[in-house]
Order: C-alpha cells, then structure tokens, then sequence
C-alpha cells in the first residue's frame, strides 16, 4: 500500500462532524433517560407519587452540552487511533485488504468499548440528578459513596472515598465522576422525617457535576486523586 492509499484509506474512515452529531444525538437521549430515571427512582424509593415529570430546559441545556463535548473528544480519539492503526499496516498489503482489516479494527474497537461508554456517559447524569433531588428540594442530606449494595471498590481513589463517608452535597458536586467506568454509586443519608410532603421534581437547575471531567482525569491519575482525597 502507497501513501496515496493510506491517505484514501484514512480519509474514508475518518469520523467528521456528521458523525459526532450522530454521536451526541444517542449520547444526549441515553443521559436524558438516566436523569429522568434516577429521579422517578429516587421518588419511587422515598414513597412519592410521579405522576409526570419533565426536566427544565436548564438540565436539559446541561445534558447536551455534555453529550456535544464527549462526543467530540471521543470521535477525536477515535480518529487518533485509527491514524495509528493505518500507519502501522505494512507496505506489503494491498488495499483491499487494508480496507477489510480496517472494518474489523473499527468494528472491534466499538464493540470493545461500548460497555466502558455506557458506564461512563451513565454515571455523571446518575450523579447529577441524585444530588438535585435534594438540592432543588431544600433537603440538607449527606452521601454515603459505595456500598449499600454497590460492589466492594476496586482502587485507591474509591477507597479513599468510603473511608471518608459520609460527604456534604458540595463535596459530592466537587468530586463529581471520580474516575472513568467508576461502579461506586453515592447513596443519600437521610431520615424520612426530613423529607418535604411534595416535591419539585427536574425543573431545578443541575446540581453542577454535568460536564465536568472525572475527577482522576483533572487530578493527573489515580494516585494524585487519592492523595487528595486523603489529604
């Protein structure tokens, strides 16, 4: 393969605009979702009637941006890899069979991911709305990160935070999304009597973790995070 090929054959793979579009659209209905579940459970946890609920055009606003920059930087790192996956195909191999090998890699790598996406596109809408249920209610609560059913934590910065259980509201806004493909959910700690009799439900503004990078990632890794978490 010449480098005209490689250049025709990264060209024809190279995700665009269109497609970060497409990305964002299916990234920004699964967020919705979320949101919009955790809150009916949530209710539906605490005993309250939902008969309809829809969310402010804030949260909404907020969930777009989100689905529009994470669409964005993973079709980025997509286009990243493919250039690497094309450069190491050797001379030797004709097009056509650049192409085949190409689909596969492509195809593999989305399959691969799908489930470390979903987890991690899920968690800061699941976050965000459980905070807002309180926040927006008026309801001083505390959170309990991990356990209460949650699988035992699998590394330091989630060690560190359920040693540190429980946290305020604002510590839990700080914290955000702790790391990428996190399973550790924040769990309110809270009496019934504390409760209000009705509740207003998604038309508050989000609680502030939306669009926000994982806390490892803003941190420089697991190790800093942790570190400052303990410290």
């Amino acid at each position: 393969m010449n480098p005209a090929e490689r250049r025709r054959l990264l060209e024809a793979f190279t995700r665009d605009d269109e497609d970060i579009d497409a990305l964002s659209d299916v990234l920004y209905l699964n967020k919705v979702r979320v949101y919009e579940d955790t809150l009916a459970e949530l209710a539906d946890l605490y005993d309250y009637e939902v008969e309809d609920l829809t969310l402010s055009q804030e949260v909404l606003d907020a969930l777009r941006d989100e689905a529009d920059l994470r669409a964005e930087q993973m079709t980025g790192t997509y286009n990243g890899d493919l250039a690497g996956f094309i450069d190491a195909i050797p001379d030797d191999i004709t097009y056509e069979h650049s192409v085949e090998a190409t689909e596969l890699w492509a195809t593999d790598r989305d399959e691969a991911r799908s489930e470390l996406v979903g987890i991690t596109e899920a968690y800061s809408a699941h976050a965000d709305a459980t905070v807002a249920f309180f926040v927006n209610n008026g309801i001083e609560v505390e959170f309990d990160f991990g356990g209460h059913g949650d699988d035992h934590p699998q590394c330091v910065v989630c060690e560190a935070l359920v040693r540190s259980n429980p946290h305020p509201a604002e510590r839990v806004v700080e914290v955000g999304t702790p790391h990428i493909q996190c399973r550790q959910k924040w769990h309110a700690v809270i009496e019934a009597d504390d409760l209000p009799d009705e509740l207003v439900l998604g038309q508050g503004a989000p609680a502030g973790i939306l669009g926000n990078e994982s806390l490892v990632q803003r941190a420089g890794g697991h190790t800093e995070a942790a570190e400052g978490l303990n410290g």
